[in-house]
């Protein structure tokens, strides 16, 4: 049995030593400045990316306009979605390490019958995969095939959207078409912050990837481990410029709305497991552990600013303010105090625990979240901790049942429990610091908004003296609990 636990304790060390190396450096080394091999993922104002794609509008976008123009004609470019007809543009084209997709759709606006809405949207997919072969064939680094395949998960993508009006059906269609073709263009110019009433533009940036690994060993006749993990990264950017229609201004004079978000989540998974099989007709498993952890973070500000505030900004060189809040930079709040609207921070960090052996299981929850918003520059902060507890016991026949069921038909049926206990607490609280992290006492003059959930849940199937006695002993805690309550569970 000693050894049989020593093995699989070196299947998952393994596999955790494995992921941890997917991204290291020394998968691929440099012959060049660094600088050069993350150059094609730099979108800034002068990177080789935008002034390729602007080389190809420059020489292509009225070639691409008559073509697109003259198949909605034809009628191919129109499609029919929700009982309106949305007819627009569609163009896409490869660039090695890169591609573009662009997209004009055009309907009627819901709210004006003398208006069409127009929706632009310009993306930018980047692969982390064909980047690298790319840098690999200009001869700017060395990396094996095997060491290429581990990057094939990483991927990036900026859209722009660019939402404008037009009078007429064809001027929608066929008028202003640098908003589409040069979209990638927005947030590079104060012409951005010129919006007309309801014009609204959003540059939204998003880089995600995957890595695990699964793998099982026999440990002797009928009898294997098996283990795995997975990690997951996501991050998303959005900044948005909207014009504000007099109808809709908060303020007299209010001209512009501006809004940054950012949201990023993180989260790292594993599972490890022994399973028996029994010549091959069943397999059972007698062990299994599972194990997750995410965090998630969120970051969102917003901005009002009047037309004379937007002028007092140009005169004063004030658009660098502007220019590093809309690419999240950071940004000073006396710097922003008179034009900020509110502001929000989250951040959710959740473990799971949960594990299996033979008929008996168990799992642990916990979740804690921290909330701050400043709005009317007063800040409030808040703390929501969620601890959830449960145990059982599986129902013999059912389990046979379903491991019957699993193996014949590939289907999963339910599983009865013969005994289940849960406990469930939730506290929420205000104050600046995670009491429970922190360990200090709760001070109601420090913390006026508290609440606090308690729950405790007992099932059974057949009524054992073990299973009364927790009942009676979670109901001695409580001295306001009906005695006849106690007396009914004792009988």
């Amino acid at each position: 049995m000693k050894q049989i636990l020593f093995k699989s304790i070196l299947l998952i060390l393994s596999l955790s030593l494995g992921l941890s190396s997917v991204y290291s450096q020394e998968n691929f080394s440099l012959k060049d400045d660094p600088s050069v091999v993350f150059g094609d993922l730099n979108l800034s104002d002068d990177s080789p990316l935008y002034r390729e794609i602007l080389q190809y509008m420059d020489q292509h976008h009225q070639d691409i306009a008559r073509r697109q123009l003259q198949e909605v004609e034809e009628g191919r470019g129109l499609k029919v979605w929700g009982d309106l007809n949305h007819v627009g543009l569609r163009f896409n084209k490869g660039f090695g390490s890169f591609s573009i997709e662009l997209k004009r759709q055009v309907a009627p606006d819901l709210f004006d019958d003398e208006r069409w809405l127009v929706t632009d949207t310009f993306d930018i997919y980047v692969d982390a995969t064909q980047l690298l072969n790319r840098l690999q064939d200009n001869e700017v680094i060395d990396i094996s095939e095997q060491n290429l395949a581990l990057f094939s998960g990483l991927t990036f993508k900026r859209s722009y959207t660019h939402v404008h009006f037009a009078d007429t059906y064809e001027k929608a269609l066929g008028f202003n078409l640098d908003k589409l073709f040069y979209g990638f263009q927005n947030f590079r110019n104060s012409d951005s912050i010129r919006l007309a009433p309801d014009e609204f533009i959003k540059k939204e940036d998003s880089l995600g990837f995957q890595a695990g690994g699964l793998g099982s060993i026999p440990l002797t006749t009928g009898l294997a481990a098996h283990a795995g993990a997975l990690i997951t990264y996501e991050k998303l950017a959005t900044v948005t410029l909207q014009g504000v229609a007099e109808d809709e201004q908060s303020f007299a004079g209010e001209a512009l709305r501006l809004s940054r978000e950012k949201n990023k989540e993180v989260s790292v998974g594993a599972r490890a497991g022994l399973v028996a099989d029994f010549l091959g007709l069943l397999q059972i498993s007698l062990l299994s552990v599972d194990f997750s952890y995410s965090l998630e973070d969120s970051y969102k500000q917003y901005m009002a600013l009047s037309f004379s505030e937007l002028d007092q900004l140009e005169r004063e060189n004030g658009l660098e303010l502007l220019k590093r809040f809309l690419k999240h930079r950071k940004v000073n709040s006396d710097e922003i105090a008179h034009y900020r609207v509110t502001e929000e921070q989250r951040r959710l960090e959740t473990s799971r625990f949960k594990y299996q052996a033979l008929l008996f299981g168990g799992k642990r929850d916990l979740k804690t979240e921290y909330i701050k918003i400043v709005k009317e520059e007063k800040e409030h902060v808040f703390f929501r901790h969620h601890f959830e507890k449960s145990r059982y016991r599986q129902n013999f026949f059912s389990r046979l049942f379903y491991e019957v069921v699993k193996k014949v038909t590939q289907l999963k049926s339910i599983i009865n429990n013969a005994e289940l206990k849960t406990e469930k607490v939730r506290l929420e609280y205000r104050h600046k610091r995670n009491l429970l992290k922190t360990k200090e006492d709760l001070h109601l003059s420090e913390a006026p908004t508290l609440s606090v959930n308690f729950m405790k849940g007992l099932y059974s199937h057949k009524v054992r003296k073990k299973i009364k006695e927790d009942i009676l002993g979670f109901l001695d805690h409580f001295s306001g609990a009906d005695p006849l309550l106690a007396r009914q569970v004792e009988n």
